[in-house]
C-alpha cells in the first residue's frame, strides 16, 4: 500500500462536480468551508512511495485503474492531500492537478471510507 486515509467529511457540493465534470475533489482535513462543500475531505496520511499510472486507487469498495497523473497532482496529494480525481479512463489530464482513472462505476463513498493508493 502506497497511501491510506479515511474520509472524514463529504461536501454539500462534491457530487455535482461528478454529475457535471465526471470528478471529485480531494483535499485533507482542515481546507475553508468554501472549499469544503466542493470536496471530499479526508485525513492526512503518509505516501511510502509515489503513485504512478497503472496503480489502483480504491474508494470505499470501488477499485480505480490510474490512466494519468498531472504534473502538480503527485505534489498537491502529498503536500495537501489534494487533487482532482477525474472518473474518464482518458490516458491524459486535463489539467495539472487531475488524477485520471478508470473503472466500472461511478464511485459512491459515504464518511468512515477508505482512500487506498496501491
Amino acid at each position: 500500500m502506497k497511501y491510506e486515509s479515511k474520509i472524514t467529511f463529504i461536501g454539500k457540493f462534491a457530487f455535482e462536480l461528478l454529475d457535471t465534470c465526471n470528478s471529485l475533489v480531494l483535499f485533507n482535513n482542515g481546507v475553508p468551508k468554501e472549499l469544503a462543500e466542493v470536496s471530499i475531505l479526508h485525513t492526512i496520511g503518509s505516501f511510502k512511495e509515489e503513485i504512478e499510472v497503472g496503480d489502483k486507487l480504491v474508494l470505499g469498495r470501488q477499485s480505480y485503474e490510474i490512466t494519468a497523473i498531472g504534473d502538480e497532482a503527485r505534489h498537491t496529494i502529498i503536500e495537501i492531500g489534494h487533487c482532482t480525481l477525474n472518473f474518464s479512463g482518458m490516458k491524459s489530464v486535463e489539467l495539472p492537478g487531475q488524477i485520471v482513472l478508470k473503472g466500472e462505476c461511478s464511485p459512491r463513498v459515504k464518511v468512515g471510507d477508505t482512500i487506498a493508493f496501491m
